[in-house]
């Protein structure tokens, strides 16, 4: 009986270490990046295509590309999926990286973040991953990705897949912003909405919109 219980609890924890989950974050949060295993199931719903990003590092050409894409999971809720690519060098100069990506606006919604090893759709499998992922305070509206120096995105590199689950059942337009210590762009993107707070403004304004024409039908019909 006893090697039927020692046995049972290995294979649980087996069974544990085989899925990983993504992270909560909350507003003002900072949590270290996590595996997530197995990838995320769900159906690409939108892309935003590759786009080139560039600026100057030491005097020298830093540049590459950035990806994002909107992932549709089995219950109805959406991902968003970022990846980044440095290219080699040259053109690049030896010390090209990226430190930092940016989405955004994620205001308003619960989050879990982390990243994936093995390629999802259009993005391919990546090297290196995130070491932190913050989420600024107040309304939490932006989620930073931090590849610090010494574990940057380096010149010939991509990223892991930077996950950010969410429990909205919709999309619309967001951000990507880059940082390496300078800008490397803003970046038309995507992101969940719209915001829980402006759905509870547009049912009021309906409901209102809804009782004003009630009581106008009403004193019409007397």
């Amino acid at each position: 009986m006893r090697k039927v219980v020692v046995l049972a609890a290995v294979l649980a924890f087996i069974a544990f270490a085989a899925t990983a989950q993504a992270t909560p974050l909350s507003p003002g949060g900072s949590v270290s990046g996590a595996l997530i295993s197995p990838a995320p199931s769900g159906v690409v719903v939108a892309d935003t295509g590759v786009l080139s990003w560039s600026n100057l590092f030491n005097g020298l050409p830093n540049t590459g590309t950035v990806r994002e894409l909107v992932v549709k999971e089995a219950g109805g809720t959406y991902d968003f999926l970022y990846q980044v690519t440095v290219n080699p060098s040259p053109p690049n100069g030896p010390a090209a990286h990226m430190n930092q990506v940016f989405g955004s606006s994620f205001a308003g919604w619960t989050t879990n973040v982390g990243y994936i090893t093995s390629g999802f759709g259009p993005l391919p499998a990546g090297s290196i991953k995130p070491t932190t992922v913050t989420r600024s305070a107040g309304a939490g509206t932006t989620i930073d990705f931090i590849f610090p120096f010494g574990h940057a995105i380096n010149a010939g590199q991509t990223s892991d897949i930077m996950v950010v689950e969410t429990n909205s059942t919709s999309f619309e337009g967001g951000t990507i912003h880059l940082q390496n210590g300078g800008s490397a762009g803003t970046f038309p993107g995507f992101a969940p909405g719209p915001e829980p707070s402006s759905l509870v403004l547009l049912a009021t304004g309906i409901l209102g919109l809804g009782a004003y024409a009630w009581r106008r039908r009403g004193l019409l019909a007397v």
